[in-house]
């Protein structure tokens, strides 16, 4: 039996290995701090880097990251605010319905005419998750403008087809949909399969249209009940814009015309806020 020691060669090759591997990781390690210091909206953003990335040519990340920040700052005691009028109204024609989405939001913040006239715009937006927050900043404003698109907010909404076709659920009655995950598909007449897209979050309350059912663009394939989180919003919005005639909603809200808020605290704890505020009126 040979007992001598390896050759130097052997020692020499995992000596490098190790050297490769060890250099591997560190990259790894940077790549992965390179994209969470390229998408972390925690990072703080002067003025000037707000106002440069509320621009439509800039990649949506980044102006979602600036809207984050600049919501703090809309405020009356912010000197500073009337730099990033401007750029904002600018993005709420953006063609990306996410962008859209947050500046309803953070135009809700300042109390200004433009801002005012923007949202009042954005309340026909063709998607509906910019209308319930236009309406909700129009609140925020004082505005009854959007309480039509409240009230309905509350009622929930049709998930419509977008494409003609043959329909195929992913889906069915009582489960929860969500924005970004498909319901199902629609196989075009080319063999083409089109999402399903959902605009918000919510649950499929009545399956209207039947799996394996041809559809044509507009028909109603479900009826959505809201989700909890944009109840919540909903209701606290009322509290400046509700009326007398909201009443028996409410009342029928608290006593479970809709099991899914039923379910809620925080939906109840809004609800009843609001019908207190309702019954002063």
């Amino acid at each position: 039996m040979d007992d001598s020691p390896p050759p130097a060669s052997a020692d020499l090759k995992r000596s490098k290995g190790a050297r490769v591997l060890f250099l591997v990781a560190i990259l790894t390690l940077l790549l992965i701090y390179f994209m969470w210091w390229r998408t972390s909206f925690s990072r703080n953003l002067s003025d000037a880097q707000i106002v440069e990335r509320l621009a439509v040519d800039i990649a949506p990340q980044e102006i979602q990251h600036a809207m984050e920040q600049l919501y703090a700052r809309l405020n009356p005691k912010y000197e500073g605010r009337e730099q990033f009028r401007a750029p904002l109204l600018a993005l709420a024609v953006h063609p990306r319905f996410e962008i859209r989405r947050q500046v309803a939001w953070v135009m809700g913040r300042d109390k200004n005419e433009d801002y005012r006239r923007t949202l009042t715009s954005l309340l026909d937006d063709p998607d509906i998750g910019v209308q319930l927050n236009a309406a909700c900043s129009l609140s925020n404003h004082g505005s009854p403008l959007g309480r039509p698109v409240l009230l309905a907010g509350l009622r929930g909404w049709e998930l419509k087809a977008q494409v003609a076709g043959k329909l195929h659920w992913q889906i069915k009655k009582g489960d929860a949909v969500s924005l970004g995950r498909p319901a199902g598909t629609i196989e075009a007449s080319d063999d083409q399969e089109a999402p399903i897209s959902v605009a918000l979050n919510g649950f499929a309350d009545q399956i209207v249209a039947k799996e394996g059912a041809t559809v044509a663009i507009g028909d109603v394939l479900a009826r959505i009940s809201p989700d909890p989180k944009n109840a919540v919003n909903i209701l606290y919005a009322l509290r400046t814009v509700g009326t007398s005639d909201d009443l028996a909603m409410v009342e029928g809200l608290i006593k479970g015309d809709e099991p899914r808020l039923s379910e809620s605290r925080e939906v109840m704890a809004a609800a009843r806020s609001l019908l207190e505020q309702l019954r002063d009126r």
